[in-house]
């Protein structure tokens, strides 16, 4: 059974003030324009860091996503491009939101259970 439309999507309020307050996206990563707002000097330290390692998209994004245990939040519109670490289990994987995961849960981006690899039998 889905969830009640006049409920709206389900968003947990401690996760959406953290996506929304420590979130980064990939472009204010990647760029160097700096914005007006109290987070800023926070954002050149970091810009600095990532261009004095030479660090790929994927280190960026193991280094400066925002940790998420709860999988159950709906991915709504204002988290598009936000880097996160959803947890599944026994580590965080990074994950960038892109606008084709709206509307998805973040339990589901992230595979729990290992792919099972027999081995092969000698002649």
């Amino acid at each position: 059974m889905s969830r009640s439309i006049w409920k709206g999507p389900y968003v947990h309020p401690t996760t959406r003030e953290k996506i929304m307050g420590e979130g980064w996206t990939m472009s204010q990563l990647m760029s160097l324009e700096m914005s007006g707002n109290n987070k800023s000097k926070d954002l050149a330290v970091i810009q600095k860091n990532i261009q004095s390692q030479e660090m790929t998209k994927a280190e960026i994004m193991r280094t400066y996503g925002v940790e998420i245990k709860d999988r159950s939040t709906t991915i709504i519109p204002e988290f598009i491009d936000k880097v996160i670490k959803v947890h599944k289990g026994n580590a965080y994987v990074p994950l960038e939101i892109k606008k084709e995961h709206v509307g998805l849960k973040l339990g589901n981006l992230v595979r729990t259970k290992r792919i099972p690899e027999y081995k092969k039998k000698k002649k």
